[in-house]
Order: structure tokens, then sequence, then C-alpha cells
């Protein structure tokens, strides 16, 4: 995986380091019928994604 490593203040560059590493250690992902994606470590950490409306009708 790439990423551009900007230097950011240092909360946000903790936060992008702890998602960058969750994101190294999935091992299952799901659709669900909704469109939502959930990724799930070995360890049972899960983090969903969850869809934005595309404002387009």
């Amino acid at each position: 995986m790439a990423a551009t490593r900007m230097a950011c203040p240092e909360p946000l560059m903790q936060q992008e380091n702890r998602f960058l590493k969750l994101l190294g250690d999935i091992r299952h992902y799901q659709f669900e019928a909704d469109g939502r994606l959930v990724l799930e470590t070995a360890d049972g950490t899960k983090m969903t994604a969850v869809p934005q409306p595309s404002g387009k009708e």
C-alpha cells in the first residue's frame, strides 16, 4: 500500500498511522445489503465504510 506521508499535526499523523496499520491487518471483508463495507482484522477489530448519497436523481 502506498501513502503520501505528508506532514500533518501530530494527532492526525497518529490517526493516519493507526488507520494504515488497520488496513494492513484486514483478513476478511463483507458487503452488507445496504451497501456498507465491513472490514475485519484477525483479532476481530472491525471498520465500516458507509456509502454516501450521490445526490444524483
